[in-house]
């Protein structure tokens, strides 16, 4: 009995909140039209139904595949000397246009190019430090 008392307190608990969160939907649909029509006055092209959805939890570079690598190979190639993950993203982005100040950006660049040296490690490239990781060419 005691069990059937229990289920009873939790659906009169739920039904009790349940005018609340139709008005929720209700605003929440009124805001979605909303932003609609911002979209459109933005772009007149815009089209909701041609608007891919991201992956959660992903991380997307703005540059094209395998970019970052050549770049990074590329200025690896011009130095004198050894340079860390961090100091070849910091300059691809300068080159590329975008902002050094943006830390999201730059950690992304930093995290692509430490992924692509590292499968070419012992074949274009060694590191000479560790932390941080001075990244220079094999010359052969």
């Amino acid at each position: 009995m005691g069990v059937t008392n229990l289920k009873v307190a939790k659906i009169t608990a739920i039904a009790a909140t349940l005018e609340e969160k139709r008005e929720r939907v209700e605003r929440l649909n009124v805001l979605i039209g909303c932003s609609r029509e911002l979209m459109a006055e933005l772009d007149p092209r815009w089209d909701p139904d041609q608007v891919r959805p991201s992956p959660p939890h992903q991380r997307k570079l703005p540059y094209a595949n395998g970019m970052v690598t050549r770049w990074a190979m590329q200025l690896i190639r011009e130095a004198t000397g050894p340079f860390s993950s961090a100091e070849l993203a910091e300059k691809i982005v300068e080159k590329q246009g975008g902002d050094v100040r943006d830390p999201d950006l730059v950690n992304r660049v930093r995290e692509a190019i430490d992924v692509s040296l590292r499968k070419k490690l012992g074949v274009y490239v060694r590191y000479t430090q560790t932390r941080p990781t001075l990244w220079e060419r094999i010359d052969e």
